[in-house]
């Protein structure tokens, strides 16, 4: 997100070619072009939330965050962006009555997925990457992860 431009950058989907395929399968582990393409789809949900509020942060916060990472900026965008999406979901989710449920629920398992991957193998032998990011968590996103995640 640029909040100078007030703009988000998003994937050109339509236009993906085997190399962008090539990337998620490598990268990602994804197995097919459809898990390619149904993950970009609700990253097109759940992503423009999170960058939305970056944007209000330096529109209207004019908060100055001292981590070189934004450790405190990232904290805020990623508690609130789900409630926004669910406000924009339900206001005007494309699709069946259901289909609002299914984005919601997709989103909160990938957070799932990502505390999961965090605690085991992303983690560290000794556990102290997984207590920075409690620790961050914790203090509202004042208290940096950065040393740890070098």
């Amino acid at each position: 997100a640029n909040s100078a431009e007030r703009t988000i950058v998003m994937p050109d989907v339509p236009n993906f070619g085997e190399r962008h395929f090539q990337h998620f399968a490598d990268r990602m582990g994804h197995k097919s072009r459809g898990q390619t393409l149904l993950y970009q789809y609700l990253g097109t949900s759940v992503i423009p939330c999170h960058e939305v509020l970056h944007i209000v942060q330096g529109i209207h916060g004019d908060l100055l965050d001292p981590d070189e990472c934004s450790y405190a900026m990232e904290h805020d965008a990623s508690r609130l962006n789900f409630v926004l999406l669910w406000r924009i979901l339900q206001r005007s989710c494309p699709g069946p009555a259901w289909a609002k449920w299914v984005v919601m629920l997709e989103a909160v398992n990938g957070s799932m997925r990502a505390l999961g991957r965090l605690r085991a193998g992303g983690a560290s032998a000794d556990g102290r990457v997984y207590s920075a990011y409690r620790r961050w968590a914790d203090s509202f996103g004042l208290e940096s992860p950065l040393a740890e995640y070098r």
